[in-house]
């Protein structure tokens, strides 16, 4: 692979876009992670200063674990309930899997010339076991749309790590999502459509698109701990209900714009004050009887073909 052994000496790469390279194969993999080569020396202790000042102290193998990864038969999620019901990954090695090489290329030592940006979508070569994301890393950036192998993602990282944004739209076999990532502020999950179940810990997450994840059933709020959540596309979503709905809103006070458009199985909607909503999109919610919203900041309400509706109020506190 001419790309890998050109990238053997590039050690500052910041950026690596691989999508739609369906032919990735473990020996190009590992090549590619020779661009981060030997750090100098002062990158090195910076790295350690960074370990001993963490309040976090990292047992990779525990942390392999906890986060699903491990092969032995009593490695199990840290998450507690049904949450330790999770399904065994199938075998790691299946044919053709590279993900041996792709958790080479996420490793690697906290130094500012470590990997920030890596997109991998339309891999199909990769599954959950390649997606470990090194809790001492900078990575602030994983694009992995479109990539089939992944059934579900247990992702936990400590206060001290950057990343930002998280795509994972068009995973048709994702299942399960677990994320603990303070500092994530986009997650994208449009089109999962086998999702169900979701828990997130991400208290700086102003983002969040489920557009048609028309599996998606359950919506608890201590699995929704997002406060500063502004925007929610739930479009598409025919399955999630009503009441589980308003019981998550009532923990997201920055909630700014919704999409329910689509929503088959709300019923009955009623916006408090306290959501201070600025733009609803209810089109199409064809079981929908009754909404009403008493948020003073209401700006744009859709609500076309809406065909059962027979009760909208719109009040507004003063």
């Amino acid at each position: 692979m001419v790309l890998a052994e050109a990238l053997t000496n590039l050690k500052h790469l910041r950026s690596l876009d691989l999508s739609h390279c369906p032919n990735l194969t473990n020996k190009s993999l590992y090549q590619l992670a020779k661009y981060r080569a030997e750090p100098q020396q002062d990158e090195q202790d910076d790295a350690e200063q960074a370990a001993a000042g963490s309040d976090d102290e990292i047992d990779y193998e525990q942390y392999a674990r906890a986060n699903g990864y491990s092969g032995d038969e009593d490695g199990s999620s840290s998450s507690s309930g049904e949450w330790e019901q999770w399904p065994e990954e199938e075998e790691g090695g299946a044919s053709g899997f590279a993900d041996d090489g792709l958790r080479q290329v996420l490793q690697g030592p906290a130094t500012k010339h470590s990997l920030a940006v890596l997109d991998i979508s339309g891999c199909r070569r990769f599954s959950s076991a390649g997606l470990v994301v090194p809790p001492l890393g900078v990575l602030r950036e994983l694009r992995a749309s479109r990539v089939q192998g992944l059934t579900q993602l247990v992702l936990h990282l400590p206060a001290s790590h950057p990343m930002e944004r998280l795509d994972l739209s068009c995973c048709n076999f994702l299942r399960l999502v677990d994320v603990a990532l303070p500092q994530l502020v986009s997650l994208n999950l449009s089109a999962c459509r086998t999702l169900y179940r979701l828990r997130m810990r991400c208290p700086s997450l102003t983002s969040l698109s489920l557009a048609q994840c028309g599996s998606l059933i359950d919506l608890h709020p201590d699995a929704w701990q997002v406060p500063a959540l502004q925007q929610l596309n739930l479009f598409g979503c025919r399955r999630a209900s009503g009441l589980q709905l308003q019981a998550v809103l009532a923990g997201l006070p920055q909630l700014r714009a919704i999409d329910l458009n689509g929503c088959w199985n709300m019923h009955s909607l009623h916006f408090t004050a306290q959501l201070q909503l600025e733009s609803v999109d209810i089109t199409g919610c064809r079981n929908l009887g009754a909404f009403s919203s008493s948020s003073p900041c209401l700006l744009e309400l859709s609500a076309s073909a809406c065909s059962r509706m027979h009760s909208l109020t719109l009040a507004s506190r003063t």
